[in-house]
């Protein structure tokens, strides 16, 4: 791994790059030092609608790694794979064969759709609504997973010290829930601060933790 995934980004939209991981990976290949070095990414990209998340969750392109590695030791060696070169180890002797695979091609050098740009827009949460679930149900359900499931671990994991919900109750988290539904959002409260916890439907001034997700994914 060289930090060509940056999937922090769905835990806070933090965009900047990525340069502690970054550090890590090259000082790894750096006390490797293998005879031939080929930085590569899991090979997938988003589509569709989320095609906006490819600007923002491969910070580092594999020529801005080998570059950075060249800077720190000119004497790795570095290749930059294409789906259908061949790697020949043999006899401590590597050879990199370009397009030399019989059931292997590449169709299109496309690799400037995953370009790193932190200063792109993000688009607001919209939920689609891929079951099809009415907007009723959607709702119960996630009414009832709240007032029920989620309170009551926060009642129960509030006394455990290690827990996150106890280290909310200290930190005085007032924590915001926006559930995004097809057609409008809908806001929660749970108050840490409360004994117990209390959970309340709308916004809080206070609120100082916040989190949104779709009905949809909630419910499901």
């Amino acid at each position: 791994m060289y930090a060509s995934q940056h999937f922090e980004f769905f835990d806070s939209l933090a965009s900047e790059f990525p340069a502690q991981s970054h550090r890590r990976n090259l000082e790894t290949a750096l006390s490797i030092r293998p005879n031939l070095l080929a930085p590569a990414s899991a090979g997938f990209r988003f589509a569709g609608e989320h095609v906006w998340l490819n600007l923002f969750l491969f910070p580092v392109s594999r020529e801005r790694f080998a570059d950075d590695l060249h800077q720190l030791d000119p004497q790795l060696r570095v290749a930059l794979l294409d789906p259908g070169n061949v790697v020949q180890v043999g006899a401590g002797d590597v050879k990199v064969e370009r397009a030399a695979s019989p059931f292997v091609t590449t169709l299109e050098r496309d690799t400037e759709a995953i370009r790193f740009d932190p200063t792109a827009p993000i688009p607001p949460l919209r939920d689609p609504n891929p079951d099809g679930r009415s907007p009723e149900t959607m709702g119960e359900a996630v009414r009832r997973f709240l007032a029920q499931e989620l309170l009551a671990h926060c009642v129960r994991a509030v006394t455990d010290p290690g827990s996150l919900a106890a280290r909310y109750r200290r930190e005085g988290v007032v924590y915001e829930l926006e559930v995004v539904f097809p057609d409008a959002a809908r806001v929660w409260t749970l108050d840490f601060r409360a004994e117990p916890p209390a959970l309340r439907e709308g916004r809080d001034s206070l609120a100082n933790v916040a989190h949104r997700i779709t009905a949809s994914a909630l419910a499901g």
